[in-house]
């Protein structure tokens, strides 16, 4: 009995190895190392299909994201726990047929991501802080996670009578995004695709991971 006991045991060890080394080789991106400070999060994303890489299986997480990119990440995230929606295009510089069509339509019509005031997208551009700030916000709002936003802030460079005050102070309160050492925000800022991808792994889980009970 105790043979079979040690044997059972033994192989439970080597399963649980196993299952191990099958996650830590499961990163699909080739140039993102192992005890990269933002290996866990693009890690977590990816396996959730919520970030995509480049057709070389690339990350390239030192690069700006594109408005492009985050509202395609945005509706990946949104389409695993909400049925997809779909509606008239409400950007001009946007064509049938493009890329992110989909996703920046169904963001758009949702609210989550909005526009400028001529009506385009313009989604080559990089993405800021405060765009950022303000369609997590809006996800939240949107999704029913949160009610009612933040009226307070710390950061010393966001000015109360900024558009994107309250939505800067929800992602501050919320913990989803920080700011610089000096108590700065610098909303103008680009985001790199690792700061994104730290971002969206804490809202993601903080927000929308699955719960597992135990009884």
């Amino acid at each position: 009995m105790m043979i079979k006991f040690l044997a059972t045991i033994t192989l439970a060890i080597l399963l649980l190895l196993g299952s191990a080394s099958t996650f830590a080789a499961s990163m699909p991106f080739s140039d993102v190392p192992n005890g990269h400070w933002a290996y866990d999060a693009v890690n977590q994303l990816a396996s959730e299909g919520i970030v995509n890489g480049y057709k070389d299986n690339t990350f390239r997480g030192q690069r700006n994201i594109t408005r492009y990119e985050f509202t395609t990440m945005l509706a990946n995230l949104y389409n695993k726990h909400f049925p997809a929606i779909s509606g008239e295009n409400p950007f001009s510089d946007l064509p049938a047929g493009h890329q992110f069509y989909d996703a920046v339509v169904e963001m758009g019509n949702l609210g989550i991501v909005q526009g400028f005031e001529n009506g385009t997208f313009r989604g080559q551009r990089n993405l800021t802080r405060y765009e950022c700030a303000y369609a997590l916000t809006n996800f939240l709002l949107k999704t029913g996670k949160i009610t009612n936003l933040s009226t307070s802030s710390n950061f010393v460079d966001v000015s109360k009578d900024h558009s994107a005050y309250e939505a800067v102070a929800t992602m501050e309160n919320e913990k989803i995004i920080e700011g610089y050492g000096d108590d700065t925000f610098r909303g103008q800022r680009s985001i790199t695709r690792y700061e994104m991808a730290a971002i969206l792994s804490k809202f993601n889980t903080k927000y929308f991971a699955e719960k597992i009970l135990n009884n």
